[in-house]
């Protein structure tokens, strides 16, 4: 059990104490021996009374909500006075390391005789990640203010906070805008090139000979072709760079993150798409891709996002590994803390198989280490252009508005 320790206040006047009591011994007298007497009274008085000043208080947890970086969310706490007399106020810390400071301090008013006052503690997010909550600390005074007691709740929980999603982020998709849609809201086929038949009409010039229907033509004794449907769902391709040595310094506002918080814009935008997702990264020590329905994946996605750490790959191999997972047609997008020529020269080859590349750049020279006083500032331009190369990089930094990213 911890003892009540000494304020500013209380370590002053326990220093006037030894000083009485000391003069007193000195210079034996009525007043010197009243003084100390009195210093020492209040100062035992101001113990005792801080050493009791927590019993039968009582603290549990409330129903934690799990939320997203740059958020609101609320950690409850509810305190029960278990004696038989009103307390005062007393101040509730915790160490929360996803808040900015890494812990949240709590003014608790007075609570009644037998009662419990519910504590909405209402903090904002910035850090990503499912943090571990464990002690919680319940601090009073006695009413001189010399003494503080402490004591220690042991309540173990976990809060999740899952990465920042900018609603103004889009993803332009390339379905033919005739199609029709289903009941139930999906997109409804339509001829044109694809695999999978949709139907027989007459031959028109310009037709190969190879999609002649020779059934349908004996029947209709006139050339009929066939014809296929058209792929009406958008194929995206998400790859997403983890090297730890493009990786910027600051712990909250770095390029890795900023990224991260790419990613799960553009998934979120998704989830209410059908559409076809493939995500590719370097996750728990190996190459993870995720492929299907956006919305059925969407929740999985999050769970990697919230937990994803710098790794020891580089863009470069993270495209070279994935290059087989690309399908024809789709539209890639490379988030990337680096770039060079020979990455950029990879990429020109997916616009041979139809593909639309989009490059989003996050160095890490564009994300200095925030110092409290001093501003941060970085000259850079926010598209570059190769020469000789079709793909446009788009660059980010710490001001960067991730909506401007992927337009």
């Amino acid at each position: 059990m911890r003892l009540a320790l000494p304020t500013a206040s209380g370590w002053l006047l326990f220093l006037f104490t030894l000083i009485s009591i000391a003069a007193g011994l000195v210079n034996p007298g009525l007043a010197e021996a009243l003084t100390a007497s009195v210093l020492l009274s209040l100062l035992l008085s101001s113990w005792i009374m801080a050493q009791l000043s927590l019993f039968r208080y009582d603290v549990t947890r409330g129903r934690s909500q799990e939320g997203s970086c740059m958020e609101q969310l609320s950690l409850p706490l509810i305190v029960t006075n278990l004696a038989s007399w009103t307390r005062g106020g007393c101040v509730i810390t915790e160490k929360c390391p996803f808040v900015s400071g890494g812990k949240v301090v709590t003014a608790v008013p007075s609570v009644k005789s037998r009662g419990h006052i519910t504590v909405e503690r209402r903090v904002t997010a910035i850090r990503r990640g499912v943090f571990p909550l464990r002690k919680i600390y319940l601090s009073v005074g006695d009413p001189f203010g010399l003494f503080r007691k402490t004591k220690v709740f042991r309540i173990p929980s976990e809060v999740t906070i899952t990465p920042y999603a900018d609603p103004s982020v889009t993803v332009p998709l390339n379905s033919l805008p005739s199609a029709s849609a289903a009941i139930e809201g999906r997109p409804l086929g339509a001829a044109g090139s694809g695999y999978d038949f949709f139907g027989v009409r007459p031959f028109r010039p310009g037709d190969e000979v190879r999609h002649v229907h020779w059934r349908a033509t004996a029947r209709a004794r006139t050339l009929m072709v066939r014809e296929t449907e058209a792929a009406a769902v958008d194929k995206i391709t998400l790859l997403l760079d983890t090297d730890a040595k493009s990786a910027g310094c600051d712990p909250v506002e770095n390029n890795f993150e900023k990224l991260i918080s790419l990613a799960h814009s553009l998934v979120s935008s998704l989830r209410n798409n059908y559409c076809r997702l493939t995500f590719i990264t370097w996750f728990n020590g190996g190459i993870i891709r995720l492929h299907g329905d956006a919305a059925g994946i969407c929740g999985r996605l999050t769970d990697i996002l919230t937990n994803l750490e710098p790794s020891s790959m580089t863009a470069g191999e993270l495209l070279d590994t994935s290059l087989d997972d690309l399908e024809p047609g789709s539209a890639v997008y490379m988030l990337s803390m680096s770039h060079d020529r020979k990455l950029l020269e990879k990429l020109e080859l997916l616009w041979e198989e139809r593909c639309t590349v989009r490059f989003v750049l996050a160095p890490k020279e564009n994300f200095p280490v925030l110092i409290p006083g001093r501003r941060r500032a970085v000259r850079t331009e926010s598209i570059l252009n190769e020469p000789g190369m079709t793909t446009e990089i788009r660059v980010l930094n710490f001001s960067s508005r991730l909506g401007e990213a992927v337009k």
